[in-house]
């Protein structure tokens, strides 16, 4: 439906290995979100076999917007 967080970045699941540059410090907070959860999920899961420490799974859209 093309919501997105305030600030968010908008990063397809399939470039977050290519673009992993942008996502600065590893020691930052990061939370990840997509429309269901489940990309996010993948996401948070190559953010951290790339040694990100603090990635949070933020869910759906419709989650983030609580």
């Amino acid at each position: 439906s093309g919501r997105h967080y305030a600030g968010a970045l908008n990063i397809p699941v399939d470039q977050v290995q290519a673009r992993i540059s942008e996502f600065g410090d590893k020691n930052s907070p990061i939370v990840v979100y997509c429309q269901s959860g489940g990309r996010s999920g993948m996401a948070k899961q190559i953010l951290e076999a790339a040694g990100f420490t603090k990635v949070t799974n933020g869910g759906g859209v419709a989650d983030m917007m609580r």
